[in-house]
């Protein structure tokens, strides 16, 4: 019997969206933006024609940091850093080359602004490029300039104020193509009091012709805008300097294209937290097809439960702003849907931004993933039976190795659904990190990405790479093509690269794609952009797409499991589509329709498990037609699971262990058909009295957050469960915590391997050479004796580093502790963030590579929060404590420590900072019958 086609399609759509987490409507409360005013423009004027204004000239000296301070806000926010998690979803390797070559390939700017800020977009005729700060406009053809280089306040020559006073940057440039208009942007000096965004807006499709121009004020900085072009609105999400949020800004664009000398702008506040990240990118419309009539301009940020917002998950957060001009009170900025994504880690080993090797200079440029949000564009679609938005975020995509995240977001709203969700990192197999990236699609549904590309063996490039909208989802499948391969490194200890990019389809076409990034031609401090083109031939050309929801779904056998096929025409296509369905061996297939008639259209899809064989499977569907004589095909995944998984057998600790952290890492086997496990932690061995119960896990391993209490007998057990339902649960096993730092069992005795209490030289301790070392034996703040090692807070960026002798930890015995007494004097930023901070690290291989004791190791007295580069870190002002660190994983090695003292280029503290005193390695050695004073139990 088939099902009801209206039903099953509605179930099929809900299941294609169960993986995101939309809010109802109590539950958004907390994830809204505030309203913070709705206004208007402080200044108004219309320019005489661009070709005829006398042109400010750009530079030629070497500009440093741009503006009149390097922008460059810390992570605030909850910062306990999660564990960085491997990369989940990497395309490790390059696709043949089947991409096309560049059509268009041409330099489009020099300077020495830092960030670049490179950015540009194409029209019918020209295309315009923007930077860091200066502007010039091409022949698209030719790649002749028809206007600059120039400053970007040429455009506004006569404004007055600081608009034509200034040159700021963060500039921003974007073709209206459903006006025939070119918008041009950049803001204001960050020294206030007053800050501005400066948007000129031309007056016809000529970027040449007279402008309309306005000064818009904005209540703190507004570092970091983007723009977006929506049918209602131009869209500006910013990152405010000040007042720890992002902004959110639409100003009203059917004023805007009339001139009207007081367009409304609409402004909210987002608190910057998990959701917000450190940004949000505003949906930007690619097409001449609008989003449908009403719906809201959509906003996207990224999540990382390894990052420095206290994100519990990795994820995608999508925000809608409902824009009410005519009572802007009604407007609402707020969270609908949070995105799980497959797991990621943008948290790279960086020296401050200093992340991506280059060749011929020994400081390495920026990778700026650690930021937390996604790159420039959030480039939106509506195909008509579905709607799209594309954006990309680098990352570390294996250990010290950069790739691009790049996503596709179908039907953005409470209804969701991540589409595609990937790492583009063929470093993995050639050793290229690939970064600083922007994403798009054309009217086919093809995508492409663009990126820089380096190594310690190539200077950095520009690249790019694509996919059709036929290849198999989540992989460039076209290969790679090289705008430019770079023929030089930056000189000096500069690192910001980029900043962002853009990727643009051109609108003559809706085909070509036109991508704009920095190289360096030769070694030196003078960058180049690189601006070029490229097109796949079959776009334009009616077109087949073929979708099959759920992307992966698990059923029990002898449930139907449920799909809804959508056929999707491109460019005009509309043929009856034959659908083909390769189901497991033993399924039986039901199609609500065979032929889908006319595209686009859609079928329900059954497929009775009950004969199936426990596994994982492809579920294919092939839609044919014969005018024009297409076939396309998609797969997606079915586990199929015939009984409940038995209880797993448990790993460690062993049952009965004694000497356990108050954190343990937990493990056990793996289970035939166990989709996730559940753990339980007890006081008993009945466990009536549960004092953690875990999230459904995919891995077979835990990490406990430090929750234990110390010489205290604790209880635990896994329970596997799948589609079939609740698994039974393993044996309980047990374990025992180890005594609190200082204390050992009856019978045991303190074993110390290293004691210094500073007072007798300086005992092997080494100083790293690295910048502003200011370590030294003090007589300021001993916490005993006479002496204690300090290191100073001073004003001025530095690593200041502190080096034990080799400390052998002992084998034997009960886990080994480090312990010291330390008085902080670092400058904090809030409650739990800092500015300046100290850390310990470890290193077992003699000091070739450290790691640091992080929170999940600290026994005694916290870090307080993370420094901006990520690493979590003691701050604030207080008196001595006594801080301590399990060492029993290195138990039986020979280590050093190291004390890291981090300052940045503003406030310290000095001449106070870290007071580090009486630092000692101990353990507990069995059944020792003469106890040290003060270590009985």
């Amino acid at each position: 019997m088939k099902p009801n086609f209206t039903t099953r399609c509605a179930a099929a759509l809900l299941l294609g969206a169960a993986a995101s987490q939309a809010f109802a409507e109590d539950d958004r409360a907390p994830h809204r933006g505030s309203f913070r005013s709705a206004t208007t423009a402080v200044q108004f004027s219309v320019s005489p024609p661009l070709r005829d204004i006398e042109v400010k000239p750009p530079p030629d000296e070497d500009l440093g940091f741009f503006g009149s301070l390097m922008i460059d806000p810390d992570p605030p926010g909850k910062v306990r850093m999660g564990p960085q998690d491997r990369d989940g979803s990497v395309q490790s390797v390059r696709g043949p080359v089947l991409i096309p070559p560049p059509i268009a390939n041409f330099n489009v700017g020099v300077g020495t602004a830092n960030p670049p800020d490179p950015v540009g977009d194409v029209g019918p005729n020209h295309y315009v490029r923007m930077s860091n700060a200066s502007f010039q406009i091409f022949d698209k053809v030719t790649g002749a300039s028809v206007f600059g280089p120039a400053n970007i306040n040429t455009l506004f020559t006569g404004f007055g104020g600081p608009c034509e006073t200034e040159n700021a940057g963060d500039p921003i440039v974007l073709y209206d193509q459903l006006a025939d208009r070119w918008l041009l942007t950049q803001f204001s000096d960050s020294t206030g009091p007053t800050f501005h965004n400066c948007v000129a807006l031309s007056q016809t499709s000529d970027p040449t012709g007279a402008y309309f121009r306005w000064a818009f004020n904005t209540p703190v900085f507004p570092d970091y805008p983007k723009y977006g072009i929506w049918p209602n609105a131009y869209l500006i999400s910013t990152r405010e300097l000040g007042n720890n949020a992002i902004g959110a800004y639409a100003i009203d664009r059917a004023q805007m294209l009339a001139g009207n000398p007081n367009p409304t702008l609409v402004q909210f506040a987002v608190t910057v937290d998990e959701f917000s990240g450190d940004g949000l990118l505003p949906s930007d419309l690619d097409g001449n097809t609008p989003p449908p009539t009403g719906a809201p301009a959509y906003y996207v940020g990224a999540m990382d439960d390894g990052g420095p917002y206290g994100a519990a998950q990795d994820a995608l957060s999508l925000w809608e702003f409902d824009i009410d001009f005519a009572t802007p009170s009604n407007s609402t900025f707020e969270l609908v849907n949070v995105i799980p994504i497959s797991p990621y880690d943008t948290i790279f080993p960086c020296n401050g931004r200093a992340c991506i090797p280059v060749p011929g200079v020994l400081t390495p440029v920026d990778i700026l993933s650690y930021r937390q949000r996604p790159m420039n564009r959030a480039a939106y679609r509506n195909y008509g039976s579905y709607e799209s938005i594309v954006t990309n975020q680098s990352v570390e995509a294996a250990p010290a190795l950069a790739g691009m995240r790049w996503w596709e977001i179908r039907n953005p709203g409470a209804d969701a659904v991540l589409y595609q969700d990937s790492t583009y990192a063929p470093g993995v197999s050639d050793g290229i990190h690939r970064w600083m990236g922007s994403a798009a699609q054309d009217g086919s549904g093809n995508l492409a990405l663009g990126f820089s590309a380096a190594s310690t063996s190539l200077f950095p490039s520009v690249g790019y790479t694509a996919r059709l909208e036929s290849d198999p989802l989540n992989e460039m499948a076209q290969g790679e093509g090289s705008f430019v391969t770079g023929g030089g490194s930056r000189t000096g200890t500069t690192v910001r690269w980029g900043d962002y990019t853009s990727m643009n389809i051109d609108p003559v076409d809706d085909c070509t794609f036109w991508f704009v990034n920095m190289f360096f031609a030769t070694t030196g401090s003078q960058w180049t952009l690189r601006a070029g083109s490229f097109r796949f031939p079959d776009c334009g050309d009616p077109n087949l797409g073929i979708s099959l929801l759920p992307l992966d779904q698990r059923v029990c056998a002898g449930t139907n499991a449920e799909f809804l096929i959508e056929a999707h025409g491109y460019n005009g296509f509309i043929s009856a589509t034959d659908l083909v369905v390769d189901a497991p061996a033993g399924g039986v297939v039901m199609l609500t329709s065979s032929t889908i008639d006319p595209v686009p259209g859609m079928a329900g899809l059954d497929i009775d498990t009950t004969s199936v064989v426990a596994g994982s499977y492809e579920v294919g569907v092939t839609g044919s037609s014969m005018s024009p004589v297409l076939s396309r095909s998609r797969a997606v995944g079915l586990t199929v699971d015939t009984a409940v998984p038995a209880g797993p057998g448990l790993v460690s600790p062993a049952d009965a262990s004694v000497g356990q952290s108050i954190g343990p890492l937990l493990s056990w086997a793996a289970v035939e058909q166990a989709q996730t496990y559940v753990v339980e932690v007890a006081t008993d061995s009945g466990f009536a009295g549960i004092i953690f119960t875990s999230a459904a896990l995919t891995d077979t391993s835990l990490q406990l957050p430090s929750i234990l209490d110390t010489g205290t007998t604790y209880y635990w057990r896994v329970r596997s469960d799948n589609a079939c339902g609740a698994g039974v649960n393993s044996a309980v096993s047990s374990f025992t915590t180890r005594f609190a730092p200082g204390v050992c069992a009856m019978g045991d005795a303190i074993q110390t391997a290293f004691s210094d209490d500073v007072e007798s030289g300086t005992n092997g301790w080494t100083t790293d050479p690295a910048s502003g070392n200011t370590w030294t034996r003090s007589t300021d703040r001993p916490n005993s004796g006479s002496f204690s090692w300090l290191a100073v807070d001073i004003p001025s960026a530095s690593q200041q580093r502190l080096i034990s002798p080799p400390i052998a930890i002992p084998a034997t015995g009960s886990s080994a502790t480090l312990r010291f007494d330390h008085d902080v004097n670092m400058e904090p930023n809030t409650a739990t963030t800092c500015w300046d901070g100290g850390f310990v690290e470890i290193s077992t291989n003699n000091g070739t590579s450290w790691d640091i004791l992080t929170e999940s190791s600290q026994l005694e007295d916290f870090y307080v929060g993370p420094i901006p580069s990520g690493e979590p870190a003691y701050c604030g002002t207080r008196p001595y404590r006594t801080a301590s660190f399990d060492l029993a994983p290195f138990g039986g090695q020979t280590v050093r420590l190291r004390f890291s003292a981090i300052t940045d280029t503003s406030v310290g503290l000095a001449p106070l900072g870290w007071f580090v005193d009486d630092i000692r390695v101990e353990s507990c050695q069995f059944d020792v019958l003469i106890f040290k004073d003060g270590f009985e139990n």
